[in-house]
């Protein structure tokens, strides 16, 4: 038997600055969020400061990464140590202050397996984990030795997609979503459009085509080997009223969550949840219209699955 559990960050003592009305309007709208999907997950909070939402990103996402054989969580964590203690001394120098709830709260949830501390691979934005294969941003595939570390990691395929929507972070996240429960994969690419490379000339343009070339290569390798359907997600143009700032979801509806036999997201198009019932998939919508640009719910929630005897 196995049990999903999601984790996100809790901002406590919210100060004033520029940004103190987004912050406390996500604060109050995942909250609602949380009671929804408590009723599929189990949820977990981890209250942290609000200076620290820098450290840890503000989204659990990037802080936590479930692989096969282990979690890891965005380090310095003092939990940690005492496994290096006698290898590295003086190694609480190192990191002597950090003692974040995070690891502590996977363990409290009752995840047993191995917990370690990993700058790039807890990053989660930059992974999409299916069931058959794995996605990365394809800035990891310049290494062969990150590849095979990667592959070796996720004991299945990992392939490379480009991230349009995230450029910076290599955040892929943004515009792919796997549904293994109808072998579907989502993605922002137009899978039918594409422009001819002598069309451009800067450098930035240059290499968003060859994004789209090679991510579309990729897509079309997933389908004809793993046999899953790609299409592009498609999103309501429409505001939703419930929304406390009253105004379009600056969110994206394909940074989505998964679960048996449902998809839980920001913002779908009424003929794209048509589809996805008709295939048997309960979409959940939960509106948010205080998250960063590019974020949906995949982004504040971190997630592991524990298998339970």
């Amino acid at each position: 038997m196995r049990q999903k559990h999601l984790f996100r960050f809790a901002l406590k003592d919210i100060q004033d600055s520029k940004d103190t009305a987004r912050v406390r309007g996500l604060s109050e709208e995942l909250k609602r969020a949380d009671e929804t999907l408590s009723r599929h997950f189990q949820v977990h909070t981890i209250p942290i400061e609000y200076e620290e939402r820098e450290k840890y990103h503000e989204y659990a996402r990037d802080a936590m990464t479930q692989w096969k054989n282990a979690v890891y969580v965005k380090p310095p964590v003092n939990i940690f140590l005492s496994n290096y203690a006698r290898i590295v001394p003086g190694i609480h120098k190192i990191f002597p202050h950090d003692s974040p709830e995070l690891p502590r709260e996977i363990r409290r949830a009752g995840y047993r397996g191995i917990l370690l501390p990993g700058e790039c691979m807890s990053e989660g934005g930059q992974f999409v984990m299916g069931d058959k294969f794995c996605l990365a941003t394809d800035v990891y595939f310049n290494d062969k030795s990150a590849v095979k570390s990667l592959q070796r990691r996720a004991g299945k395929p990992v392939l490379p997609v480009y991230s349009f929507t995230s450029i910076s972070h290599a955040h892929i996240d943004c515009d792919y979503a796997i549904v293994d429960d109808i072998r579907t994969l989502y993605t922002s690419l137009d899978m039918n459009a594409i422009c001819a490379e002598s069309e451009l000339s800067d450098p930035l343009s240059l290499a968003i085509h060859a994004g789209e070339v090679n991510s579309r290569r990729t897509l079309g390798r997933i389908a004809s080997e793993h046999g899953y359907d790609v299409r592009k997600y498609r999103m309501s143009e429409e505001p939703f009223p419930e929304t406390s700032n009253g105004r379009y979801p600056n969110i994206n509806g394909l940074n989505l969550l998964t679960g048996d036999g449902a998809i839980f997201t920001t913002n779908v198009h009424p003929g794209e949840k048509a589809y996805l019932q008709k295939r048997g998939i309960e979409v959940v919508v939960i509106p948010l219209g205080h998250t960063t640009p590019g974020a949906g719910l995949r982004c504040v929630y971190g997630e592991i699955t524990i298998y339970n005897k």
